[in-house]
């Protein structure tokens, strides 16, 4: 069991697997045989219809009948409540309220978007990139959102792929840190920040597509589960 809300725990291996379990829900156009006998938990509080619409194509394939939680319950409401039905529990919540959720080991918890993005927007860009056969070893992207989520999960992901992420911005918004510790490592990429756009091969800005970020939500589902 394992939660999904960064991308710093994740060996490459565990990024290719992802990959490779996210590819077999596009090969099969998310449709799936399994009876929905799982039940995952949404806490949201943004209400982003794209999100929720993914999330239902992404649970309903790898078998998970999506439920609602309430809005006024804290972490530890949704522990006391939610906690003893789940199989996972998954976030889409700029508030900060459900931090506590990641520090239990009994439920695990995906984040979905927090603060405008996250992980699961990384991954499936990178998921695209991946399948289409185009190198990842040096690969120049940029980004120019507003997301600080999106922002560190793709700084994030330098540790494991060795490509060349390029923040388009006018102030450093990754914590100094997390870049301390990336240095300190074994960084296979690089991160940088530049206030105007290099030469690069991909612009990641724009959101990932509902079909893939769904595809990438079935298959976090099953890597999550013990």
């Amino acid at each position: 069991m394992a939660h999904v809300h960064s991308l710093l725990p994740l060996s490459r291996s565990d990024l290719e697997f992802i990959w490779l379990l996210t590819a077999g829900w596009d090969d099969a156009d998310l449709r799936s045989t399994r009876s929905t006998t799982k039940r995952l938990f949404l806490l949201d509080t943004v209400g982003d219809p794209l999100d929720r619409l993914a999330l239902q194509l992404g649970a309903q394939a790898a078998g998970f009948q999506l439920l609602d939680v309430p809005r006024d319950l804290d972490a530890a409401g949704v522990l006391a409540t939610i906690g003893p039905l789940a199989d996972a529990i998954a976030v889409v919540d700029d508030s900060g309220r459900y931090d506590a959720l990641y520090e239990q080991g009994d439920v695990p918890v995906l984040t979905v978007r927090r603060n405008g993005g996250g992980p699961l927007e990384v991954l499936a860009h990178l998921y695209r990139w991946y399948m289409a056969g185009q190198p990842l070893r040096g690969l120049r992207v940029v980004w120019r959102g507003r997301s600080e989520a999106t922002l560190t999960a793709w700084c994030e992901a330098t540790r494991q792929v060795p490509l060349q992420v390029t923040h388009v911005g006018e102030r450093d918004l990754v914590s100094p840190a997390l870049l301390e510790e990336l240095r300190r490592g074994a960084q296979q990429g690089e991160f940088r920040r530049l206030r105007t756009a290099p030469d690069h091969d991909v612009d990641a800005t724009p959101r990932a597509d509902v079909r893939t970020l769904a595809c990438t939500i079935a298959a976090v589902l099953e890597f999550t589960q013990p």
